[in-house]
């Protein structure tokens, strides 16, 4: 069972008790050899016990008391990392992603990360190949911008056809006096010749 501090509230008051099932997961998780060899360790994320939230050993080198390095180790919970994720919204999927773009939090927890070119995915790398990752469905993430550009081809048409127009009235209004001035021109020819 986790640890329990019973002279008053404390953070992990609420924390529930791991089940034998957890504690077996947790054991087979724990990176020891690498904990050994380096000094730390963190292992593989897991999820034990069929829960949502995942799980991961952390592994510390210590001298033992005989004289060989034996290995603490924590279980850490995502619980609340997770919870600071949230359910996936209408819009968009906010997750915590493996190496193995397995989803560790932020709905589908446990399911292979969704690939597909209508998905619009943004992610952030963190340490240890994990990733933040945030997915939109494209029509969805651009339909703003979509709509911003109809407005604007619409707008650009209004203003074609308003130069055309203005063209033809300031045609005709330039036309006129420039047709009486080409016909005294002519007139003025003619008394010259005459």
């Amino acid at each position: 069972a986790i640890f329990r501090h019973d002279e008053g509230q404390t953070e992990l008051h609420e924390h529930p008790v791991a089940s034998m099932e957890e504690l077996s997961a947790f054991a087979q998780h724990i990176p020891f050899e690498a904990a050994r060899r380096r000094g730390r360790a963190v292992g593989e994320p897991f999820f034990a016990g069929g829960g949502r939230t995942p799980l991961v050993a952390l592994a510390f080198a210590v001298d033992g008391p005989d004289g060989r390095r034996w290995v603490v180790a924590i279980g850490l919970s995502f619980r609340s990392i997770c919870a600071a994720l949230g359910e996936p919204s209408a819009d968009i999927r906010e997750l915590l992603v493996d190496g193995g773009k397995r989803i560790l939090c932020g709905g589908d927890a446990g399911r292979a990360l969704a690939e597909s070119p209508s998905l619009l995915t943004a992610s952030a790398a963190l340490p240890g190949g994990w990733r933040v990752v945030t997915q939109q469905e494209r029509a969805r993430a651009f339909a703003a911008s979509r709509a911003l550009e109809r407005q604007h081809r619409a707008l650009l048409g209004a203003a074609l056809v308003a130069a055309l127009v203005a063209g033809l009235f300031l045609a005709r209004r330039i036309n006129r006096p420039l047709g009486r001035l080409a016909d005294g021109a002519r007139a003025g020819a003619r008394a010259l010749r005459a």
